[in-house]
């Protein structure tokens, strides 16, 4: 992504935005999803959100085989131009890619932590999208009611080309994952500080 100024890049812009336009988009703008030509911008997330993303990371990674590789935070593009998603979490196979936009094939698991400023789009439209691209697995991670009320589902795709739900978080705030590795997560643990 570029230096360009802010108002150079959006004076007299008409019309959806490209992916070749996004690529250009300066870092110093947070994150910037492309979602069907449109700019979708989030504010960086704070410090509970970001907590949970690299501690569920790190578990999820000590969980996964040997030839996945789990990301944070990474451009994944869905199959159409004009839409690049960046999840918090991207379980990769194989592992060792490098790329700056990662294509939805390669994805497993693809993982939203919702905050107050993202929940509705974790819970309808990244789903749809993600389901529509084909990645196998959709874990929610439901941290914007507050850390007393934790609460995690997983979706997998059915033939239907669907999400249907395939665990979810019990009583104590543990997850029990099957697919597409086995890992059981405790989410309050999670949402502590490490140090």
């Amino acid at each position: 992504m570029s230096a360009q100024p802010l108002d150079e890049l959006f004076a007299g812009h008409g019309g959806p935005w490209t992916e070749a336009e996004w690529l250009a988009l300066p870092e110093s703008m947070g994150r910037v999803e492309l979602l069907d030509g449109a700019l979708v911008v989030s504010p960086n997330p704070g410090g509970p959100h970001q907590r949970m993303v690299r501690n569920l990371a790190n578990a999820l990674a000590d969980a996964a085989p040997r030839d996945v590789e789990v990301f944070e935070g990474i451009n994944v593009r869905l199959g159409e131009a004009g839409r690049i998603m960046i999840p918090d979490i991207a379980v990769l196979s194989p592992a060792g890619l490098d790329a700056t936009i990662y294509d939805a094939g390669r994805a497993i698991l693809v993982v939203e932590v919702t905050s107050p400023s993202n929940a509705w789009s974790d819970r309808l439209v990244k789903p749809k999208a993600y389901a529509g691209a084909g990645i196998p697995h959709y874990l929610r991670v439901d941290l914007d009611r507050g850390l007393d009320q934790l609460d995690a589902v997983q979706y997998s795709l059915a033939p239907g080309g669907e999400y249907v739900e395939t665990a979810r978080a019990d009583a104590a705030g543990l997850l029990v994952l099957n697919q597409p590795f086995t890992a059981t997560l405790d989410l309050p643990a999670l949402a502590r500080p490490t140090r």
